[in-house]
């Protein structure tokens, strides 16, 4: 059952948000039970999407129609498996408070190579947004590590997705020349004069170079 809840699903939030709040639309998710997941529209939620149970009891994922224009299509698609995979993996029926965010990852991004709705190319734009969003809290990586932690997941599943390192610079690979270079500017920042200003140059080449990884 593991992919195949997924089958058809990741339309939805590719959309802009001109759907209407009353609109219920069901993209393939089902639940561990087999029920189908309804996707909800919702300006309410602080996030792109959420996955949780209407108050029937049946399982939704709620969307952000104002955040999704944020993301690229690829990681639309991306946190719309994250959640089916909640509710495939059944983490809201059961405790897994410490490691339910990176099985979600994994589920999601295993899932939507199985089905070949990503490509590799695909999974290193996914990587590139979701490196940007910041520190992360106590159930999820920070930004970077979340990012770098998907072609781990695939890895471990052993796709072939996994392979394309060595046919081109993954990601990754991309990401941690850049954090690198980032580490011997801001080195050489400790004898600027105006550390500040020297600090924000780094920054910005680092910016410019992560942004070359997509």
């Amino acid at each position: 059952m593991k992919n195949r809840v997924i089958v058809a699903c990741c339309s939805l939030l590719v959309l802009l948000p001109s759907i209407s709040l009353a609109q219920i639309t069901f993209e393939g998710c089902r639940d561990f039970r087999g029920l189908p997941v309804a996707s909800i529209a919702n300006p309410t939620i602080n996030d792109i999407a959420l996955a949780t149970t209407a108050p029937n009891g049946m399982p939704v994922i709620l969307y952000n129609p104002r955040v999704v224009p944020w993301f690229s299509p690829q990681t639309r698609r991306f946190f719309y498996a994250h959640e089916c995979a909640h509710h495939a993996l059944g983490h809201l029926a059961r405790s897994y408070p410490l490691t339910r965010e990176q099985e979600a990852d994994c589920w999601g991004i295993n899932a939507l190579v199985a089905h070949h709705l990503v490509s590799g190319m695909d999974i290193s734009i996914i990587q590139n947004d979701i490196a940007q969003l910041g520190g992360g809290d106590w159930t999820h990586l920070p930004g970077p590590a979340r990012a770098i932690n998907l072609r781990a997941c695939l890895q471990r599943a052993g796709s072939e997705e996994s392979q394309e390192d060595s046919r081109e610079e993954s990601w990754d690979k991309c990401y941690d020349r850049c954090e690198k270079r980032f580490d011997r500017c801001t080195d050489r920042c400790e004898s600027a004069r105006n550390w500040s200003h020297c600090y924000d140059a780094c920054q910005r080449t680092f910016d410019r170079c992560t942004n070359r990884c997509k």
